[in-house]
């Protein structure tokens, strides 16, 4: 475990900056082990677990901004990737914004703990015509809750988290390995999804409505 603190140290609050942009900008990662382990470090006294929690939610702000530009300037396109991009394709944007429509901010901020679903707020935000400067202001409070959540838990267990990350440096060959393989398997599965989605739309287009069915008299 003394190998990975130096590291930690010296690149800890970028490392945590790079997680908020890919986890928010629709990157196959699992953020939430990296927070619980960064909450752990930062038990240690090698990083202090605020500015972690900032520097995270400073890079999933500026994801979200990113999804929330994209969406009101080409908010067909941003549909069709983040449906297929979405963890959970059964919660699809369309079904996000919505419920962003509908609720507005509390809902900004509970997408964020819904797996499935906080990668897709933002640009569900922008289609919903949320103005930046607002959704700013509350998405901004909702990454702060959302990462000293994982953060927090990493921090209260920190030894069985130690333990785990101890595991993993001892076995880092396969852990590698296994990473690897289910980062192509998702970033394949999510491609392949993406492209089901749009040649179902285009049989759609193609076919047309559907004529109802003619009712013979009584």
């Amino acid at each position: 475990m003394e190998s990975i603190l130096p590291l930690a140290a010296s690149y800890g609050y970028g490392a945590q900056f790079l997680v908020g942009i890919l986890e928010f900008g629709g990157a196959p990662i699992a953020a939430v082990p990296v927070l619980l382990a960064a909450g752990a470090i930062g038990a240690m006294g090698t990083l202090n677990v605020p500015g972690m929690v900032v520097s995270v939610a400073a890079g999933g702000q500026i994801a979200d901004l990113g999804m929330l530009s994209l969406a009101r300037w080409r908010g067909d396109r941003i549909v069709d990737a983040a449906c297929g991009l979405s963890a959970n394709p059964m919660s699809c944007i369309e079904t996000v914004q919505s419920k962003v429509a509908r609720i507005g901010a509390p809902f900004i901020v509970l997408g964020k703990f819904i797996p499935g679903t906080a990668g897709l707020v933002a640009a569900a935000a922008g289609l919903a015509g949320f103005r930046p400067g607002r959704f700013a202001a509350i998405d901004a409070i909702a990454l702060l809750l959302w990462a000293s959540l994982w953060t927090g838990l990493g921090w209260m267990f920190e030894s069985p988290i130690e333990a785990a990350l101890e595991w993993l440096l001892a076995n880092s060959n396969t852990t590698i390995a296994v990473v690897v393989v289910l980062v192509l398997g998702t970033v394949i599965a999510r491609a392949v999804r993406v492209r089901m989605r749009r040649v179902a739309q285009a049989k759609t287009t193609m076919d047309g409505p559907e004529e109802p069915a003619a009712v013979e008299p009584a």
